[in-house]
């Protein structure tokens, strides 16, 4: 979601996001690989023991790291 800075609609708009993905800590490949791959794996883990609710908790963390980290880092290195 894209919230304003200003009124007006001139002025460059800003990403909330939960993580900062041009932080200098993302840098590396494998920090970022490892980020995305730890809740991944403990979901696969959540999961197989049937605990479907945790496993998704997981896996959606997952993901949206795996976006920020990859998709959206990708977007907004200038």
């Amino acid at each position: 979601m894209k919230r304003p800075l200003h009124s007006d609609s001139s002025l460059r708009y800003r990403r909330i996001m939960l993580v900062d993905p041009n932080n200098p800590f993302f840098d590396r490949l494998w920090v970022r690989l490892l980020c995305v791959l730890a809740p991944l794996g403990w979901a696969a883990v959540e999961f197989s023991n049937a605990e479907n609710f945790w496993g998704g908790c997981f896996a959606a963390a997952g993901l949206y790291l795996a976006y920020a980290l990859f998709w959206v880092r990708g977007r907004d290195r200038s």
